[in-house]
């Protein structure tokens, strides 16, 4: 069944996860990192307003003070003075674009390198499994004693009229094969209409002394048909995982690119940022690595206006879009995965009224419950999306 599919891309995303613990300290140092580059944003940034501030009135002074003046000499010093309050404001502008753009630089590198832990969601993973196992558990058949007593007799009768029957050969074959329903696989496809066609030809063959069989396998049709449509729901909210699969594979392939990217532009290695930040657990030594990283970056925006006075806000403008698309193309998926547990809900109502399979369904919401709770603890896509919209300073 397809809900492999939202195992695997579980699986694959991980692998080397940080423990549930290690996780929140994960987040701690993220948002410790992150504030800190705020809060020098906010500073640099009212200072640079203040020299600013400062410049734009000493020049109004001085323009209201030239008109008095008489003596050429005082003339020169004014202009004098009113030429370095605007250099002193020019200065303070560009001293404020390069502090906006370096600081922004340095929270898409770190919110680059924390965007790893997003795409490793362990704890999703350890819950789904045990939900999708009771999922797929549910709508076999054979999983209902009563349906597996009856199947046996079923079975008898498939053996005896195989050989004379077309159909009742083809049945055969397929419940024969390793994907039959017996064996796990789910009752969906050419096997349901086969299986209702072979069931009808043995409710047909039995005689009045077996009413008792005859009305025990009406009821087995009656269970076949609600199972049968059972999983070809559940198809019809997987197909939205394979596409949720694909996205998230596409996503992963953009950030490797971009995160490579990245550390080649501030200087980093690959495996320096591996060792450094992915693998290391010592929340000190991580902490330490991570202050490095952002002052790579903030040197690396020195640098690329010092070399390119001209054109060095592309290179970095450019850059912090994608990492910022990045956060919000994952909160998008992190939405179509929600929306899609929620699906669920609305299989469960629909069959908890099945008598037959009350207790399984019963067990599946309770299952379904823990997922959603884990998914919930661990991803709030709302906020994430908002976040990751606001997630640069401004002027």
């Amino acid at each position: 069944m397809k809900t492999k599919l939202l195992r695997l891309m579980l699986f694959v995303f991980a692998s080397q996860a940080p423990s549930f613990s290690q996780e929140l300290n994960d987040l701690q140092l993220k948002q410790q990192i992150i504030n800190e580059i705020g809060s020098r944003i906010d500073h640099d940034l009212a200072e640079s307003n203040r020299k600013i501030l400062s410049s734009d009135s000493l020049i109004l002074k001085l323009d209201a003070e030239i008109n008095e003046l008489r003596r050429n000499k005082d003339r020169i010093q004014n202009l004098t003075d009113r030429i370095n309050a605007i250099e002193n404001k020019q200065k303070a502008v560009n001293d404020r674009e390069l502090g906006l753009y370096s600081g922004n630089y340095e929270t898409a590198v770190i919110n680059l390198a924390f965007l790893e832990s997003d795409l490793k969601p362990i704890n999703l993973f350890q819950s789904s499994s045990s939900f999708f196992a009771a999922l797929n558990q549910t709508g076999n058949p054979m999983n209902y004693p009563e349906y597996e007593g009856w199947y046996e007799e079923f079975k008898v009768f498939i053996n005896k009229e195989k050989d004379r029957e077309v159909r009742i050969g083809v049945l055969n074959d397929m419940l024969s094969t390793t994907a039959s329903f017996t064996k796990g696989t789910p009752l969906t496809g050419p096997v349901v209409g086969t299986l209702f066609d072979g069931i009808a030809s043995f409710i047909s063959s039995l005689g009045r002394s077996k009413r008792e069989l005859r009305e025990k396998s009406e009821k087995m049709m009656a269970v076949t048909m609600v199972l049968g449509q059972y999983s070809n729901d559940i198809l019809a909210i997987e197909n939205e995982w394979t596409s949720i699969n694909e996205s998230l594979k596409e996503l992963q392939e953009l950030y490797e690119e971009t995160l490579n990217y990245n550390l080649g532009l501030i200087g980093e290695s690959r495996t320096d940022f591996e060792s450094g930040f992915i693998t290391e657990t010592n929340g000190n030594e991580k902490l330490e690595y991570l202050n490095r990283l952002k002052e790579l970056a903030r040197q690396r925006v020195m640098d690329e206006k010092g070399d390119s006075p001209k054109e060095w806000k592309k290179t970095f403008y450019y850059e912090m879009e994608k990492v910022q698309t990045l956060k919000i193309r994952f909160g998008e998926i992190t939405r179509r995965v929600k929306h899609n547990i929620t699906e669920y809900n609305d299989l469960i109502e629909r069959y908890k009224k099945a008598d037959f399979m009350a207790s399984k369904i019963q067990e599946l919401g309770q299952k379904l419950e823990n997922l959603d709770k884990s998914f919930s603890d661990t991803y709030q896509p709302e906020t994430y999306i908002r976040d990751a919209k606001f997630m640069y300073a401004i002027e």
